[in-house]
């Protein structure tokens, strides 16, 4: 069975967008994906909000320190 990752840089792109919009399109997605892959989405696997959050929120972090300059 294939699992249904996400890479840093496929979500490059919607990092555009206010991380709240982000996250909400990610666990859309993901859950969209996991389910296409006949992966279930439950407590044991499939989505889980702590690292799609942690993934979100440090590349935003990333990309603001480097449109900053820093």
């Amino acid at each position: 069975m294939r699992s249904a990752l996400v890479s840093e840089s496929a979500l490059d792109g919607s990092l555009r967008a206010l991380p709240e919009d982000t996250l909400e399109g990610r666990r859309v997605n993901l859950r969209r994906s996991n389910e296409a892959c006949g992966v279930e989405n439950n407590d044991a696997a499939g989505y889980h909000e702590a690292p799609t959050r942690f993934r979100v929120e440090r590349l935003t972090t990333t990309m603001n320190a480097g449109a900053a300059g820093g």
